[in-house]
């Protein structure tokens, strides 16, 4: 950029000494020269480059052809002036790629050079890019945590704000788990590493931010297409505007005269330069580029600029309840036997749920509170529809909702409390009654009213939880669809039905959190993934990843994509509407080469200021 900007300085200065002294016109030439290859060279040596590899008819070649046959016509100072204001577009464009790339490179902070790797006990200060599966490390106060893994020793507070946004700690003690690229704030821990570096939380965000870019859009796909049509077309126009009249003032005067030559030889130049589609190819990956850079900047990881140009046409969304519109932290309100002990059903669940990942499950242990013996466990299996079955100090144990109770044959009577109803069986007898609350998050309600309110035409919540739950949840936040008792298959069974009433008006839009929701989120045009903590899974297939768990941003993100899409198309009409314009004004009246340059490097500058709107908008 200094470069640039040194070479655009330096071609100035030379002309203003060029036009302050009197030369003679053949040294001019010479001397113009100077400051022509100052600014023009860079673009001269892709232009012969490409000419070579057969492949040239793009913005180089036209600006070439135009500034050399402009030496030709002893327009010299013009096709300096070319070169130079076509130099400062260029620069716009990398002060505004910079500019937009800063939030981004902040990513790179999260990626921790070094930790502390214990041996015998001991720390040992290694590469973070070498540590693997099971190793230990130290983290001490106001050190970055290096590697996924769960607290072994210690208690502290760790600052996510790096990765979410989220400005108030978070306190963690043994068995939490902890994503690199966090602060520990307060006391010193040890964290065994449950995932690699290369596949660390840190370590992916970086790599989806870095990756974004070069999935390209159709419209950016179209636009690149439409310049390798549009310089050949181009060329020949101009080579038209000069020869036919040329010849039709030769064949109705019977004179050849040299002025003819040089005023549609100028023409002809006006056209190349007033052609140039560098508007069009820098200010659309432009303004997707600062899409990315936005939604990054606001905790939303969009994968790809294709994904914008989807995102902003989305008006079917499906969510998930639990993780996406509540919190996903449950707790154990209520614990109702029948003719059993109390504490021996809450063992018999907490035993069944120890292996299972589920946010119910965690709480049902954390309510019983004491060491599990996985020995005791036997023929362990995840049911479809949010249950479990297991020998359990050799009695089977069925645990799990109300439709796992029914297509086990198991009586059960309806049960009318507000909240997650999970039902215990031993032994084939209904022995308990588990009840579990899932708070709402404080910005559902107002994510519900702005995506109706930004166009969204359906709103739909999809759960496996009973009717009782849902339609509290439902009511509290003015969801007018939704259904229930839902396993992952009939989710995607209602998503497909969807997808066969063919409206091609808008998109589809799901969003979840858990490993059930993998194939909604595949199956739907733009799968959204709440939070860092989201399955593995989750992340590697979904479009958009909102990192700090706020369900707001699913808003924020399509209104990123649609004021992304809208100024890409303010730009284009403007560009192509003032080329055109100036376009037939040169050929009918005659324009100088001072209009045809705004048209280019005029217009790209604008459209270049237009795209970093997409930086500036307000929610």
């Amino acid at each position: 950029m200094k470069k640039t900007i040194i070479k655009i300085c330096i071609s100035i200065l030379l002309l203003i000494i060029i036009e302050l002294f009197k030369i003679d016109e053949n040294v001019k030439t010479l001397i113009y020269l100077i400051p022509y290859l100052t600014v023009g060279f860079g673009v001269l040596k892709k232009s012969i480059k490409k000419i070579k590899r057969k492949d040239f008819f793009d913005e180089n070649f036209l600006m070439s052809i135009a500034t050399i046959g402009a030496f030709i016509i002893k327009e010299r100072r013009e096709a300096v002036f070319v070169m130079i204001f076509y130099q400062i577009g260029e620069l716009f464009q990398k002060i505004a790629v910079e500019n937009s790339k800063k939030d981004i490179k902040t990513l790179a902070k999260i990626i921790p050079n070094s930790a502390n790797l214990l041996k015998d006990n001991k720390p040992i200060i290694v590469n973070a890019d070498k540590l693997k599966i099971g190793d230990e490390v130290l983290v001490k106060p106001f050190e970055r945590i290096p590697i996924d893994g769960i607290v072994i020793d210690g208690e502290s507070e760790i600052n996510l704000s790096i990765l979410t946004g989220e400005s108030m700690p978070v306190g963690v003690k043994v068995n939490d788990s902890v994503a690199s690229g966090t602060i520990n704030q307060t006391g010193i821990l040890k964290i065994r590493a449950t995932k690699s570096f290369d596949e660390s939380s840190a370590n992916k965000i970086l790599e989806l931010v870095e990756t974004a870019g070069y999935k390209k859009a159709k419209v950016e796909n179209i636009v690149t297409s439409f310049s390798r049509v549009w310089t050949p077309i181009v060329c020949m126009a101009a080579s038209l505007v000069f020869i036919i009249p040329n010849i039709i003032i030769l064949f109705l005067t019977k004179n050849f005269e040299i002025n003819n030559i040089y005023v549609w030889g100028y023409r002809a130049l006006c056209i190349l330069v007033i052609s140039c589609p560098c508007a069009l190819l820098v200010s659309v990956p432009l303004a997707m580029f600062l899409g990315i850079a936005k939604s990054s900047k606001d905790s939303i990881l969009i994968k790809g600029t294709n994904i914008i140009e989807t995102l902003a046409k989305v008006n079917k969304i499906f969510l998930d309840k639990t993780g996406t519109l509540t919190k996903g932290v449950f707790d154990v309100v209520d614990i109702k036997s029948f003719n059993f002990d109390r504490d021996e059903l809450l063992k018999f669940a907490a035993y069944a749920e120890y292996y299972s990942s589920h946010p119910i499950a965690k709480s049902i242990i954390k309510k019983y509170g004491k060491e599990i013996d996985v020995s005791k466990i036997e023929n362990y299996k995840e049911l479809e529809n949010s249950g479990i079955i297991a020998k359990i100090l050799d009695r089977e144990v069925l645990v799990g909702n109300r439709t796992i109770m029914i297509k086990n044959g198991i009586n059960i009577e309806n049960e009318t409390k507000v909240g997650i109803i999970i039902y215990v069986v031993i032994d084939k007898i209904l022995c308990g009654i588990i009840t579990i609350s899932d708070e709402i998050k404080e910005k559902s309600k107002e994510t519900i009213k702005s995506l109706k309110k930004i166009g969204v035409a359906q709103i739909k919540m999809l759960t496996g939880d009973r009717r009782e739950e849902a339609e509290r949840v439902a009511k509290e936040l003015q969801i007018e669809s939704f259904e229930y008792s839902l396993s992952p298959k009939e989710k995607i069974e209602i998503l497909d039905r969807e997808f066969e009433k063919n409206d091609v008006s808008g998109k589809i839009c799901f969003v979840g959190d858990g490993i059930n929701d993998a194939a909604c989120i595949k199956r739907a045009d733009v799968g959204i993934a709440m939070g860092i903590k989201a399955s593995d899974m989750i992340s590697d297939i979904a479009d958009v990843i909102i990192l700090d768990d706020n369900p707001i941003k699913i808003r924020d993100a399509i209104k990123i994509s649609k004021r992304t899409i809208n100024i890409v198309k303010q730009n284009i009409v403007f560009s192509i509407t003032i080329k055109l314009m100036v376009f037939l004004s040169t050929i009918i009246f005659s324009t100088n080469m001072w209009l045809a340059i705004f048209s280019d490097v005029g217009v790209l500058i604008i459209v270049i200021l237009n795209s970093l709107r997409v930086m500036i908008m307000n929610y």
